[in-house]
C-alpha cells in the first residue's frame, strides 16, 4: 500500500516537472531584416483628399496634413483628389501614412443657369 502511494504521489510530482522541461522556446533575438525595422502600422483604412504638388503630401478632406512614406504611388495623381486605401503610422505623434492603393475621384460639375442670361432670351 505504502509502494502504491509513493508511486501516485511521485507520478503526480514528476508529470509538471517533465511539463516544464519540454517548454524550449525562448525569445529570439531580433533579426536585422528590414521589416522588423518598419514602424507598426494599423489596419488599413479608406481616406479621401488632394495629393500634394510634390506627391509626397497627402492633405485629407478634413484638412489633416498627412506624409506618404511610399509616395511613387502617388506620382501619377499630383494634385488631384484622390481616395486612397492606407495604413497609418502606430508611432505616435507622425502623421505618417503608407499607400495600399489608390483610386481617383470623379468631381461633378454641376451647371447653373440664369434664365435672365441671353440664352434664354427670344
Amino acid at each position: 500500500m505504502k509502494k502504491l502511494i509513493f508511486v501516485l504521489l511521485s507520478v503526480v510530482l514528476f508529470v509538471p516537472v517533465s511539463a516544464l522541461g519540454q517548454d524550449t522556446a525562448k525569445p529570439s533575438a531580433p533579426d536585422r531584416d528590414s521589416s522588423h525595422n518598419q514602424p507598426a502600422l494599423s489596419k488599413p483604412a479608406n481616406i479621401s483628399g488632394k495629393v500634394g504638388e510634390d506627391g509626397k503630401t497627402f492633405t485629407s478632406s478634413k484638412n489633416y496634413l498627412l506624409l506618404v512614406t511610399n509616395p511613387e504611388l502617388l506620382k501619377d495623381f499630383v494634385g488631384q483628389l484622390v481616395k486612397v486605401k492606407c495604413q497609418f503610422s502606430r508611432v505616435r505623434d507622425t502623421n505618417e501614412i503608407r499607400i495600399i492603393s489608390v483610386k481617383t475621384i470623379q468631381v461633378e460639375t454641376k451647371y447653373v443657369a440664369n434664365k435672365g442670361d441671353s440664352a434664354f432670351r427670344r
